[in-house]
């Protein structure tokens, strides 16, 4: 059972984006930066697509400078972890981005773990843990 204090957390996801540097926390504006970040936070760790980012942003009608503007929010995003010392690294990687970072600095990847873990308590009979876990589990969504 899983009882990891959430402090720990850099990105949070369940209720408004928020990115936490060692000393504060990121502004992300909203729109283009919100989206490419939660997309690159969703598969943490995998290659998300420039395609899959365009897409995102404008559906079907992207501009003609949809890259170079993903580009400029990508290095606008990189520029405000490395000013706040955010403990996680977005990197170039064909066909586009990747965000490294540990698992359970993502609050949705310990929300899960969290699931997990009351769900495998429930198979083993554990009601009360199960709960436990599941409370801390929903305890983790904002707003």
């Amino acid at each position: 059972m899983s009882s990891a204090p959430d402090e720990k957390l850099i990105f949070k996801l369940l209720g408004p984006i928020e990115v936490i540097g060692a000393e504060e926390q990121v502004q992300v504006p909203p729109g283009r930066q919100q989206t490419i970040l939660g997309a690159l936070l969703l598969e943490a760790n995998r290659v998300v697509s420039m395609d899959q980012l365009i897409d995102l942003v404008w559906e079907h009608t992207p501009p003609s400078t949809a890259r170079a503007q993903i580009q400029i929010c990508v290095s606008a995003l990189r520029r405000e972890f490395a000013r706040v010392d955010v403990d996680a690294q977005i990197e170039t990687r064909q066909p586009g981005y990747l965000l490294r970072v540990a698992g359970d600095k993502i609050d949705t990847f310990l929300f899960e773990r969290r699931v997990a873990d009351s769900d495998a308590a429930v198979r083993q009979g554990r009601m009360e843990d199960a709960s436990a876990v599941l409370r801390q589990a929903l305890a983790l969504w904002r707003g």
